[in-house]
Formats: C-alpha cells, structure tokens, sequence
C-alpha cells in the first residue's frame, strides 16, 4: 500500500512538473502527461509562492548573482568546467548561481579531512553517500539542517521528490544531506516501464571486435571461458593487455565480485558476515591468481589511475577490460575499423544496489548563502532543472550532437533522440565536455529524471542489455544502506582490513604458486579474525536486525 501511494503520488508530480515545463518556449505546443496513465488532479501548487512576510521561498524568488563554493570528493569529476559549457551557463543564467569549484588533489579523503578538522567547509559538500565523514560533519555540527532550510525556503522541492529519497538519505532520522542518483521507487517503476533497470553504467567486460572475431567469436558463460578466450587473443597479441581496468582492484577484488555473483556481504545462518568468506571469493582470487600467471593480468590493473587507463584504452592496447555499457562503440586508435563490445554477463554475473544513489549533497551550516544553495537544488530538481542538466536543448534532430536539440517527446516522455544518443555513446567523454550535459547530475537526486531520456524506444541494443542484466538485479537497501560511523571502533577495525585485504590479494594474484597463494589467503584469514573482523560483522548483524 505504501508503495502504490508513493508511485501514484510520483504520478502527479511528473504531470505537474511536465505541465509546467511545457509553458517553455523550447517544450512543445501541447502537453501531454509524461507517463502512461494519466494522473489525478490535486491542489498541490505547481509554481512557487512568495511572500513579504517572512523569507521568499522558492527557487524563482531571489535569482540574483551569487558565488558559491563546493567542494566534490572527486579529482575525475569535470564540475571544474564550471561556466564554460552550455548547460552550467544555462543553470548560471536560470538560477543566477556561479559555483568556484574545488576537487581534491589525491583520490583518498586528505582534502575532505582537512577541511572538517579546521572547520574550513565550503558552501556546499558532496562526497560519497557512504562516506564516514558524514558522521564526523555530523557530530561537530557542520551541516545545515536541510529540513529546515527546504521548508523555509524551497517547499516545492518535496513535492518533487518522493519521500523514500529523504527517508534513504537520513542519518539517525534527520536529514543532513541528501543522496544523489537514488533508484527509488519512482525510478523502479518507470525502469521497468520502459526496459530501464540497465542503463549506459552498467558495469560490464568489453573486448576487442577484431581479436574476437579472429577466435571465432565463442560464446563466454563463465570465467573459465572467459580466461581461454583472452588466453588465445593474447597469444595473437602479445603486445597487448589482457584483461584491464584502471584501480579495478584498488579495493576488495573490485568488479570481479560482480562477474562471480559475490554479494556485498555473505548471509549465513541469520547473520551477515564479511563478503570474502563466501567460497565464491576464493573461486574469484584463484582465477586472478591463473590469470596472472599466463601473463593476462598484470600489476598495472593495481596502480594506473583512471586518467592513465583512459589513455591506454583510447590506445588500444586492453583485449579486454572492465568498464561500462557506455564504452560500447569505442574505437581502438590503432584499428579505425572496429570497436570494443560488449560480453554477455557470464551465469554466476549479479548485482547487488541498495537504491541509495552514488553520492550525497549537504549544505554547510556555516555558509552565508543556506538559502540560495537550497533554492539551487529545488530548481535542479525539478523537470526544467533536469533539462538543462541532462536533457539538453527540445526539438526535432537537427544533425548535430552538440548543438542539438538533443531530445524530443514520445508517447508523453523526453526521449533523446537516437542519434545524439549514439553519437554520446561512441565518444561518452568528448561529448559531455562539449555540452556539459551530464556533468552536473550530482545536483538531481531521482535517477528517474536523469534516466528518463535515455530509455530510448526502439533501441534493440539497450533492450537486450535489459533482458540480459536486468534480472541479474537485486536490491537490498535493508543491507546495503547501513554505515559504520566514521572513527567509531568498527570503523577502525574496517580501515585496517581494507588495507590488509588490499595488500593480500596483490601479494597471492602474483605468488609464484597455488600454494603460496592459499597460504597468502589463509593467514590473511586469521589476522582479520585477530585485528577484529568479528566485531564488525556483529554490528552489521544487529543494525540489519533491528
């Protein structure tokens, strides 16, 4: 019941947010609601009210010129871009907002930390939604509460967005941030409407076309396969990589653990325990272990940053490598005519998302703009919002991917058009930069709105990704949303373990033997049983109880 009220509620809002989208000069003559079934009619405003009593609500009410710091906990993202691009000029020029953006130097936290510990935070924060430092900002009373703020100053912004976004985004029931990218119940919904549970990110093994074709193309269910097919390619090829991906062992055993079905932590028995004791994770480390010792993985899937690892495979030079559906149609400079494609997922292939998004938007609780950063958000998070954030420019395909128009309607819903989809697809990083459209989704915090263009009808190939991934789909939030507070005893024991987990499974992928390499195992076993590996899993266990 609670979910049939949210989806219809998720209904209204849509229309609305369409309806009013439509009074834009770049929307068509004639709304139409963007989704099947037409929703009800409700009081709730479509346009946000002003006041002389008391503080202007709404996005609309104050958009004069404002500067605003934020800082995002990532070097790789292109926000530093800011004001150069169309779509940041368009959120500038709407919502009179300009951002001086700062990114860390290093890919750890160091930036982030410091900045907590002298009390030095910027208007606004994004970092990891599971990142322990929300506890820390937390506790020394850095965040803003946003409740407050939205309902102060920018009340639509919960009309547009459904309650189980907040709910998943709050930490001991207030909400001092809120998740971004969250696949929530809206986004389930209309994900399985329109063949759009698997998106251009699904996580996946490519390969080269042409070494494929030369060994005939086999079909590939399992990692046995998979590594007698990259065995064969690499002999044709020695002077190319076998199977690679930029850190894509830098923590755990990275995506592998999604190729062998390893859940993010093992049930057993009632209770949860660390993901390397299901007998599945040796399975995978033995199969790097092989894969090592042909030669068909090497250390540098353990150093190269993403920007080398771009560099490498805009060369060329992986037969295979772990990234996204989105790399589908990227050509190897030292062959024009062929392509990197997608493998089907192998059987034992599954995903486990907890629906909570990637990472996690807070204002500080010092900033002196609280009010225009929260308005910020209600205007990003609304259908024009979304627009000019990812949609880009409406009408008809005018053959030019970057200038665009970018999408259209069809059957009540923003599509991209196929051809600017394609084009975005074959060079994903050239496009964005020029366009700045999906750079900013940071700001949106409904998957289903920065998906909604890209379940394009009619495209067969991300139909078969969907029959071929989709059911491989799991979400567990009741697991996967629970966070250990950042410098709590379980957090310590946590951080020794990455480290020791990381150091072990570099030290048994290259051991000499099998042997050594399950000796490497086991006595990693009992040190993380000795450091207090023990004590983690039953707070895992009593907080997924509870």
């Amino acid at each position: 019941m609670k979910k049939t009220k949210i989806l219809s509620l998720v209904l209204v809002i849509v229309a609305l947010l369409f309806m009013a989208a439509c009074s834009r000069e770049e929307t068509p003559d004639e709304p139409v609601t963007p989704v099947e079934t037409q929703a009800p009619a409700t009081d709730t405003p479509t346009a946000q009210d002003t006041t002389t009593d008391g503080p202007l609500v709404g996005w609309e009410s104050n958009t004069s010129p404002v500067d605003l710091t934020l800082f995002l906990n990532g070097s790789w993202w292109l926000g530093n871009l800011w004001g150069t691009d169309p779509a940041s000029q368009r959120l500038q020029s709407t919502t009179g907002v300009n951002f001086d953006v700062q990114l860390p130097v290093t890919a750890d936290d160091t930036m982030l930390n410091l900045m907590i510990a002298s009390d030095d935070l910027p208007d606004m924060i994004i970092t990891g939604w599971t990142s322990p430092a929300w506890h820390e900002m937390i506790a020394n009373g850095q965040l803003a509460d946003l409740d407050v703020l939205i309902d102060t100053y920018a009340p639509t912004l919960r009309d547009n967005i459904g309650e189980d976004i907040f709910d998943i985004s709050r930490i001991d029931g207030r909400l001092f941030r809120i998740n971004n990218f969250v696949e929530g119940l809206a986004f389930q919904e209309a994900a399985l409407r329109y063949d759009g549970i698997i998106g251009s990110n699904q996580p996946t093994l490519l390969v080269r076309q042409d070494f494929f074709e030369e060994i005939g193309s086999p079909e590939i269910r399992n990692h046995h396969e998979f590594m007698e097919a990259v065995a064969q390619m690499q002999a044709n090829h020695p002077d190319h990589i076998g199977l690679y991906g930029g850190n894509m062992f830098v923590n755990d055993i990275g995506p592998l653990g999604m190729h062998f079905g390893i859940p993010p932590w093992y049930e057993s028995g009632g209770r949860l325990y660390y993901r390397w004791r299901d007998p599945m994770y040796w399975e995978a480390l033995l199969f790097m272990h092989r894969m090592a010792a042909q030669g068909l993985i090497t250390r540098e899937v353990f150093v190269d940053d993403s920007t080398v690892a771009r560099g490498k495979v805009d060369q060329g030079l992986p037969i295979t490598y772990h990234w996204t559906l989105g790399e589908t149609g990227q050509i190897p400079a030292d062959n024009p005519d062929t392509t990197y494609m997608p493998l089907p997922p192998w059987d034992t292939y599954r995903q486990w998302r907890s629906g909570a998004g990637w990472m996690a938007v807070a204002i500080s609780s010092r900033s002196q703009h609280q009010d225009r950063a929260i308005k910020f958000l209600e205007y990003t998070n609304t259908w024009d919002g979304a627009a000019d954030i990812v949609w880009g420019i409406y009408g008809e395909w005018a053959d030019d991917p970057v200038e665009g128009p970018h999408w259209h309607m069809v059957d009540g819903r923003p599509t991209f058009h196929q051809e600017y989809f394609t084009a975005r697809l074959a060079d994903w990083e050239g496009i964005e930069r020029r366009t700045g459209l999906g750079i900013y989704t940071q700001f949106i915090f409904d998957s289903m709105l920065t998906n909604l263009t890209s379940w394009i009808p009619g495209d067969t190939f991300m139909e078969e990704q969907n029959r071929l991934f989709g059911p491989l789909v799991t979400y567990r939030p009741d697991i996967l949303t629970i966070v250990i507070p950042g410098g709590s005893d379980e957090d310590v024991i946590r951080v020794r373990l990455v480290d020791l987990l990381r150091e072990a499974i570099a030290e048994l992928t290259f051991a000499p033997d099998e042997d050594t390499a399950l000796a490497i195992w086991e006595a990693f076993i009992e040190n993380a049983d000795a450091i207090g590996a023990g004590q983690v899993e039953e707070f895992m266990t009593a907080n997924w109880n509870r």
